[in-house]
């Protein structure tokens, strides 16, 4: 369940990477709409590390389009608060989400004791005997 609010909250967070008058390039929107695409994936396949690391992506692409001017004051610092607050999301999820964990442990052999060995005769007959 909380997955799914997480899919829906990156979904919803495409809006504000949308085209939109001269807030946004063309070529922005598309970069920053595949970035949170690749987000949304991640978490809805449970990878909340790949998914963080696809928002510091999504950050660092919105400071980058914000100094080319390509991206406005008011369009970055709503990409910059809404992957935020999915960070924080994907945080509570994470901490709160535990995996079952199963520990096998493999039994230690028990110790052999070493082949005795047949103690064999000085003389020079067969099968330990002395020949007498």
């Amino acid at each position: 369940m909380r997955r799914a609010l997480l899919v829906v909250l990156l979904a919803a967070f495409i809006a504000a990477c949308g085209s939109g008058g001269s807030s946004i390039s063309t070529s922005a929107s598309k970069l920053l709409s595949a970035e949170v695409g690749l987000a949304r994936d991640a978490a809805a396949r449970g990878d909340y590390p790949g998914a963080l690391a696809d928002l510091s992506q999504l950050d660092a692409y919105a400071t980058a389009l914000h100094d080319r001017h390509q991206l406005d004051d008011r369009r970055a610092a709503t990409i910059h608060a809404d992957a935020a607050q999915v960070r924080a999301a994907i945080a509570a999820l994470s901490t709160t989400t535990t995996s079952p964990s199963t520990t096998t442990s493999i039994p230690t052999p028990a110790a052999t004791p070493a082949p005795k060995h047949k103690e064999h005769g000085h003389g020079h007959g067969q099968n330990g005997d002395n020949g007498d």
